[in-house]
Order: structure tokens, then sequence, then C-alpha cells
């Protein structure tokens, strides 16, 4: 195993190289679209004239006004997209992967390693594979043998033949071990050794198969998670809602998702996964605060006003009965 640590050590340093050189350029692209941002936004007023004396100006203008608001769009765009790339860059570089599957595929041997984020070279191969995508299954769901994945043209069934969890920090394999398990009892140790009682953490590289299940699940308009205290229901959820922004990424986007915590103390423990997975967080409210943005002007009745009128009509309807007794 020790020549196997060595080969995969090279591998990574390889791989460590090209997200440094990615880095590298990815920064540089940053820098000049949040220049270009900042120009386009300076000179939004003074390229645009307001001018609304006669319908043909003001029409001349609204046009204009657009295409402003245009030009701003696709600026900002391009910025937000080469930071989310720098962001990503930079969480692939201290732990790049976690995983690695190979597989046999109409005769084809394939090996795939699976990461946070995906990773290709300046030849378009992969040298990492998103966790999310569907092939990255098989990493979660399959034991070796015969597994499938989904494809758009229904399921493909390969021959999962090696299945290895690795544990790397900063750029250094410190261990890795072959497993046929969803994931191997040395990297669960390892997961619970690294556990933070401040904040809660991803769990990609220790996802069990009935996690899996439910952070895949793409056909249920509904879905109900049930379980006992620690088993994991939160953690799989929100890596679900980091599933589901990877798969629905052209109709969803994390402003449309509202998490609804019991209390602050809850959010602000769960506030560092979604990033740490490389997307924004979606909004957290408690219900309370939910409500009371949207009935403002409306006197709800607490569970302590409500007890107090109890009360008093219990004490008004006592006093009428004594009243009619005495009269009678």
């Amino acid at each position: 195993m020790s020549e196997e640590k060595e080969l995969e050590q090279q591998r990574l340093n390889r791989v460590g190289q090209e997200i440094d050189q990615q880095l590298i350029q990815a920064e540089t692209y940053f820098e000049k679209a949040h220049s270009e941002t900042r120009a386009v936004e300076s000179n939004y007023i003074a390229n645009t004239s307001i001018n609304t004396a006669e319908v043909d100006d003001a029409m001349e203008t609204n046009a204009e006004i657009q295409q402003q608001r245009n030009i701003v769009a696709r600026v900002t765009e391009t910025e937000n997209i080469m930071a989310k790339t720098v962001d990503t860059l930079k969480l692939l570089r201290h732990n790049p992967y976690f995983g690695r599957v190979d597989i046999v595929e109409d005769s084809w041997p394939e090996t795939l390693y699976i990461g946070l984020s995906s990773l290709q070279d300046d030849n378009g191969d992969f040298l990492i594979y998103d966790w999310r995508a569907p092939i990255s299954g098989i990493y979660y769901n399959g034991t070796l043998g015969k597994v499938s994945y989904p494809t758009p043209n229904g399921e493909q069934v390969v021959d999962l033949q090696k299945k290895r969890q690795f544990v790397i920090n900063d750029g250094q394999i410190t261990s890795m071990f072959d497993t046929n398990e969803t994931v191997g009892d040395e990297m669960l140790q390892y997961a619970l050794g690294q556990q933070n009682d401040d904040v809660m953490r991803n769990i990609v590289a220790t996802i069990q198969k009935e996690q899996n299940q439910i952070i895949r699940d793409t056909t249920s308009d509904l879905l109900v998670v049930q379980g006992v205290a620690g088993s994991g229901k939160t953690s799989a959820i929100l890596q679900r809602i980091a599933f589901l922004l990877f798969h629905s990424r052209e109709e969803l986007n994390s402003d449309q998702i509202v998490l609804f915590s019991p209390n602050r103390l809850f959010s602000s423990y769960i506030a560092d996964v979604l990033p740490s997975l490389g997307e924004r967080n979606m909004r957290q409210v408690t219900l309370a605060e939910f409500f009371s943005a949207r009935l403002q002007g409306l006197d709800v009745q607490t569970l302590f006003d409500r007890y107090e009128q109890e009360q008093r009509f219990i004490g008004h309807a006592s006093y009428s009965v004594r009243q009619t007794l005495e009269s009678e």
C-alpha cells in the first residue's frame, strides 16, 4: 500500500499544481471583471441622459437606460461567476477530493476521483468529479460489482471494481483505504474526531446510503425526513440543498430557498455548511420572524393573551351562573 500511496500522492501533487495555476488565472480574471464592473457603475449616470420633453425623447431615454442596466447586469454576473470560481478553487486547494472509484463501462476501464467540485484540465479531462454529479452516486450507493447511475438515456450499468477513500490535509494524504462499504469505519472515525460543537461541518465524504437517497431525490414534490436525534437529518437536508442548487442551477438559486430555523443560535451553528460546499447560504429565519414580517399591522394573539382571555371568560361565566342561582 505504501507504493500505491506514493503514486496517489504524486497524482495529488499534480492536481494541486493544476488548481494553483487555475486559481492564479481565475483571480486575474476576477480582478479584471471587478474593475470593469466598477467602471460601468461609475459611468452609468454619465452615459445616460434624461430627456422626457417629447414622446420620442422619452422612449429613447428609456431604451438608453435599459441598455445601461443590461450592461451593468452583464458585467456584474461575470464578476459573480469569477468570484465563485475563485472561492471553489480555494476550497479545492487543501482538500481536492476524498474518494476514488474504479469502474468498467462498456469494456472501458475508468478511474474517477470524487470531490467538492469538478475540475478539468486544459484538455477537458476530468481530474475531479463533483460529488453531486450523477456518476458520483456510484461512490455513495454502490458496493463492488454491478452498479448503476442515472443518465439522460436511462440507467447506465457499470462494474465497480474499487472504492478508495482518502483523508487529505493541506495537500498531503494522511490516510487512505479501500472499502466495500458506503463509508469505511476509518473515514467515519476520522470525521467524528473532526467534529466541532461550535459549527456543523459538511458530510459529503461520509454520506450514508440512506442519506444519499434523501439528498438526491428529484421526484418528490414534498419530502418529509424523520429520524431520531443525532441521526443526521439536518446534515442530509443541508447537503440536499447543495445538491438541488447543482442539479437545478438553471432554475434555482440560494435566494429562492428559505430555511425555518428554531432560533438564531441554530442558524449560526449551520451557517458554514453551504459555503464549505461552494454555495451561497439560503435565507434563514425563525417562524416568529417570518410571520412578524408578513403580518405587520395585525394583532396576533399570544398564548398568554389567550389564557388571560379564557380566564376572564370563565370568571364572567361563573359570576353569571351565581347571579342566576341567587335570583331563583
